[in-house]
């Protein structure tokens, strides 16, 4: 009697490979990678705040700072974090330049247009650089892998 490995490894040689066709991602459940798919830009794409805060410059944390904006996700700095002060930001939006560091909100305490910062902070604290998730060429998905939701999201 021939093992269940055995049998699967017989019925495969009777079985060909499929020619490599073209779907739209989200077409694609249930299909198996012809080739790997590889990163065509780096992850995050600019350096990130990785918390909602404040970004700030080192040398005036701990502090009282004046709030000389915000930057929401999805949107471009439009000011630039200087002496004594911070702009707030949210997790995964651009870091503003001239800051050092993120400080977690749950640090701080916002008055007004000032917030109190209550820890130091190091360089590139709560910060992710451009491409340090993924970089350009990556293998994101291996050729071989059945696709589902997870692989098309």
């Amino acid at each position: 009697m021939k093992s269940y490995d055995a049998h699967v490894a017989d019925c495969r040689t009777l079985l060909s490979r499929r020619a490599a066709v073209v779907v739209p991602a989200l077409e694609s459940a249930g299909y198996e990678l012809a080739e790997p798919v590889r990163a065509a830009s780096p992850f995050p794409a600019f350096t990130a705040s990785s918390m909602d805060g404040y970004a700030v410059r080192v040398r005036d944390v701990p502090g009282r700072l004046r709030v000389v904006g915000e930057v929401a996700a999805g949107r471009l700095p439009a000011i630039e974090v200087g002496t004594g002060t911070a702009v707030r930001i949210m997790t995964g939006s651009p870091v503003p330049d001239g800051a050092e560091a993120v400080v977690r909100v749950e640090d701080t305490v916002a008055t007004g247009d000032e917030v109190e910062v209550a820890v130091a902070a190091q360089h590139g604290q709560n910060i992710r650089g451009a491409g340090e998730d993924v970089t350009t060429g990556d293998v994101l998905l291996d050729a071989g892998q059945v696709i589902g939701a997870a692989q098309i999201a």
